[in-house]
């Protein structure tokens, strides 16, 4: 895929994984907007980038989305939706059973139908495009679930599912719209900070994703995720208690 002069949408474009794309993609010659719902953020990101588009806007919330998308179309519209914004809760499902609830539906909303959303908002700019993309960041946990973020690795398995589904019917109707999945390991950003074990650099990340979107390598493994996939291919029980530990 070529993404010189391209258009991309990255939401949680703000912090983590999605900051990191806006440096790499505009050292393609992008054009880069960015949206998230952290205003002090936002701000940061206005100061650091004078090009890029900063939009304020919480994509668990349909008007705000819908705003946000007349205010693209109106620009022009977009030639890549990268749907990375995700909200993650690192707690035991026991030791803290009544919030599991609470914690769960935040992070099916942001993480799961908040992409669903957008997808279904953008499709009819994205299929006027010669060449379009739609990227998914799901997780190396949404196959190999940890226990201390159970739910969360549960809406990645479910955006997971979903992006398969989604890449098969886009190619039944013989579209020229690419769904790529983004599949990181434990990636060093705020969200994990006081995970305390090894993390690869929100770089090593984004470098992956650039490299697998020009090669038009749909399923993108980043590092160790890669070596996930296999054990648990073959050892699913190895793997489990692996990442477990």
């Amino acid at each position: 895929m070529k993404l010189k002069n391209k258009t991309i949408l990255i939401t949680g474009g703000s912090s983590g994984i999605g900051l990191e794309a806006v440096a790499h993609c505009l050292n393609e010659g992008m054009k880069v907007i960015v949206c998230g719902r952290n205003t002090a953020k936002n701000n940061l990101v206005r100061q650091k980038y004078k090009t890029v588009t900063v939009i304020d806007c919480d994509i668990t919330d349909e008007n705000e989305v819908y705003l946000m998308y007349q205010l693209i179309a109106g620009a022009g519209g977009i030639d890549i939706l990268y749907n990375n914004a995700a909200v993650i809760n690192m707690y035991g499902l026991l030791a803290d059973n009544k919030n599991a609830v609470t914690f769960a539906a935040d992070e099916m909303a942001v993480n799961y139908t908040a992409v669903i959303r957008l997808n279904s908002l953008f499709m009819d700019m994205l299929l006027m495009r010669e060449e379009a993309a739609i990227i998914h960041t799901t997780s190396a946990a949404a196959t190999v679930p940890v226990s201390f973020i159970a739910t969360y690795c549960s809406s990645k398995a479910a955006l997971q599912s979903y992006t398969v589904s989604l890449r098969h019917e886009l190619r039944k109707a013989v579209s020229h719209i690419k769904v790529f999945e983004l599949i990181p390991p434990v990636t060093d950003t705020e969200a994990v900070k006081d995970f305390k074990g090894k993390k690869v650099s929100t770089s090593t990340v984004v470098k992956a994703l650039i490299k697998g979107l020009k090669n038009d390598t749909l399923t993108i493994r980043v590092t160790v995720a890669k070596l996930l996939y296999y054990i648990n291919r073959f050892f699913p029980g190895a793997a489990h208690k692996m990442i477990n530990q």
